[in-house]
């Protein structure tokens, strides 16, 4: 990678460098089947409801998990929201979650980058560090990175958010410019903002969590901003 001109920009490795439902719903299929009959039809009917936001399943997940299902910030949180409610504990869960990793990194060849992703990394390229926030031996953050031809083009920085701007933005000189594009407000661009950074919200299922720098429905509506931004004294 090139040496950058300031800081750097961060992106969330679900819902920002890759948009598909695939992980989520292998998440509530392995959810689904540690439940009942009955309960395992509801956690998916909610689960496509929220995905794609169809009223009549989303009651049938709301009528499980509550009205709060409505207002989860992404899919693999409404999956997360069923799962609790259907009475399934932490270990179940986690367990459930990690084989949809391993699931999404057996399928990754089918994804394609979301439409702006590479207009985006292309301005950057030379003049900013960028990096994908992934979790600690995520089996998916290789394949994935490779399907949407970021292998050599981005670093890999472990979560929490925290940890990830401090590499980026060192403490002991160095620019203090640093964009981080997600999805979730809680405890990712929430954290960048407190820190006094820009941030973006790919904010796809128009919740309006939080105060972002920028929010839009599509990682395509950014490709103008980042342009912008990367450019400003």
């Amino acid at each position: 990678m090139s040496d950058p001109a300031f800081g750097g920009v961060l992106l969330r490795m679900d819902g920002v460098v890759h948009s598909g439902d695939l992980a989520v719903q292998s998440f509530a299929r392995h959810v689904a089947s540690a439940l009942s009959a009955e309960q395992s039809l509801a956690v998916l009917a909610g689960m496509r409801g929220f995905l794609e936001q169809k009223p009549d399943l989303l009651a049938t997940g709301t009528e499980l998990a509550g009205p709060e299902l409505r207002t989860a910030e992404d899919g693999e949180r409404a999956v997360e929201m069923l799962a609790v409610a259907a009475g399934l504990g932490a270990s179940r869960i986690d367990a459930a979650r990690e084989a949809s990793r391993s699931d999404l990194s057996a399928s990754a060849w089918v994804i394609d980058p979301p439409d702006g992703l590479t207009e985006i990394v292309d301005a950057l390229a030379g003049r900013a560090r960028v990096a994908v926030l992934t979790e600690r031996h995520d089996p998916a953050a290789g394949p994935v990175l490779d399907a949407c031809g970021l292998t050599d083009r981005v670093e890999q920085v472990l979560l929490p958010v925290s940890s990830a701007i401090r590499h980026l933005v060192p403490a002991d000189g160095g620019s203090d410019r640093l964009l981080m594009i997600g999805t979730r407000w809680a405890g990712e661009l929430h954290t960048a903002a407190a820190a006094g950074f820009d941030t973006a919200m790919v904010d796809r299922f128009g919740q309006q969590r939080g105060m972002p720098t920028w929010r839009v429905p599509q990682l395509a509506a950014l490709v103008d901003i980042v342009r912008t931004w990367i450019t400003a004294p």
